[in-house]
């Protein structure tokens, strides 16, 4: 164990000790029963602070707990649960109030509580899956555009290639980037057989004299193949 961690665990007992201690001393006016529920109750806002600092649920390395205000959403959430809590302490001390009621108060605010933790931890999971989406469907997309580029690039150094292709090549690059991110099966198809013919037209650029008419075949393939995709 850390010695950070080894504080917390600490701090956090202490705290414990504190408010079990707190209660015995200066609560022995009230009721055995609704100092037994204040104690659990002051422990439970308690283990909020100690969780939301020592082993916050929170990950802010997760994109899904950095977006759409799940941290803000979360301690808002615990801070009005505590003092709702706290609230229904002091209240019950002053008026004071019977035990059934503060036992329906605490148990009502915990349940808000809990509802709404469910909530938060919902949509950062609803956040993350439709970010992996949205990273998976511009992965595939980047992916056929760095082949398209890498394409140009051999065609622009390679020697004796036609000025024809040359166009043919820019022509396609510009179509590719005005693809539509799609994680259809026809759509991965497409780029996948559009990648394996880009990588095969570089081969063949590199004796672009030799390989003329199989770099036009191959460059027609390509053409059919991007106009297809952008239908996807």
């Amino acid at each position: 164990m850390s010695a950070k961690r080894f504080y917390h665990v600490l701090a956090a007992l202490l705290g414990y000790a504190l408010i079990i201690g707190g209660f015995a001393v200066f609560g022995s006016a009230l009721d055995s029963d609704v100092r037994l529920l204040d104690v659990v109750v002051a422990c439970v806002v308690f283990t909020q602070a100690v969780l939301m600092s020592a082993f916050p649920i929170i990950d802010v390395r997760r994109r899904a707990h950095r977006e759409v205000g799940m941290m803000g959403a979360h301690y808002v959430a615990v801070s009005i649960y505590s003092l709702v809590a706290i609230g229904v302490i002091v209240a019950g001390a002053a008026i004071p109030l019977s035990f059934a009621c503060q036992l329906i108060a605490q148990g009502g605010a915990l349940f808000l509580l809990i509802v709404a933790r469910v909530v938060v931890l919902h949509a950062g999971d609803t956040v993350e899956r439709v970010a992996g989406r949205e990273e998976a469907l511009s992965a595939a997309k980047d992916s056929v555009m760095s082949r398209i580029e890498s394409l140009a690039l051999a065609a622009m150094r390679a020697r004796g290639v036609a000025p024809a292709i040359l166009a043919r090549v820019e022509s396609v690059k510009d179509d590719v980037r005005f693809f539509s991110p799609s994680l259809k099966p026809e759509a991965r198809q497409a780029d996948a057989s559009i990648i394996a013919l880009a990588d095969e037209a570089a081969a063949l650029l590199k004796s672009a004299e030799l390989n003329r008419e199989r770099i036009a075949e191959t460059m027609t393939e390509i053409e059919m193949l991007v106009s297809q995709r952008k239908k996807y």
